[in-house]
């Protein structure tokens, strides 16, 4: 993977960000070969199937269905994206 001019992050967060923006724009869940078809650089299958497992473990994306039927997306859930939330204070 060729990283963009001037980059100084390690590949797999870059490439962990690709994914990401991906699945951000996409209308539905996405397979692995459909992710793979929109991410502007070429990712190898398997290290796609890395990626995508680790986004899952750190609930950043959800995935549905397993194995070949698996499809990705975001997590759009505020408090597993460890947004902050505002917390009003009792009076």
């Amino acid at each position: 993977m060729v990283l963009p001019f001037g980059a100084n992050i390690p590949a797999h967060l870059y490439e962990s960000r690709s994914i990401l923006s991906v699945l951000q724009y996409a209308v539905t869940p996405l397979s692995i070969g459909e992710i793979a078809e929109r991410l502007p650089e070429n990712i190898h299958r398997k290290t796609l199937q890395r990626r995508l497992k680790s986004l899952v473990l750190s609930e950043d994306v959800l995935m549905e269905g397993e194995r070949r039927n698996a499809r990705y997306m975001i997590n759009n859930n505020d408090a597993v994206t460890h947004k902050p939330v505002a917390v009003q204070a009792e009076k």
